[in-house]
């Protein structure tokens, strides 16, 4: 689990939910299917792409949060 509490507003890592952006993001998907081809596994690759590019930007944190599992 990975939670983000920058500037008071938590963000729990979430597979699912990870899942999801990715599949919604062109810029997202593309840094996710490169590192699986790369030899990453998804959950692996779900990981760095949460922590490197959701935590911290407001416009990708506030689409990760929309992103309800059901």
């Amino acid at each position: 689990m990975i939670i983000d509490d920058h500037d008071d507003v938590e963000i729990i890592f979430e597979e699912e939910k990870m899942c999801r952006l990715v599949m919604k993001d062109k810029y997202l998907k593309f840094v996710f299917d490169d590192m699986v081809r790369k030899g990453r596994s998804e959950a692996d690759a779900l990981l760095i792409v949460f922590t490197s590019n959701v935590i911290g930007d407001f416009v990708l944190t506030n689409q990760y949060e929309s992103c309800n599992v059901k």
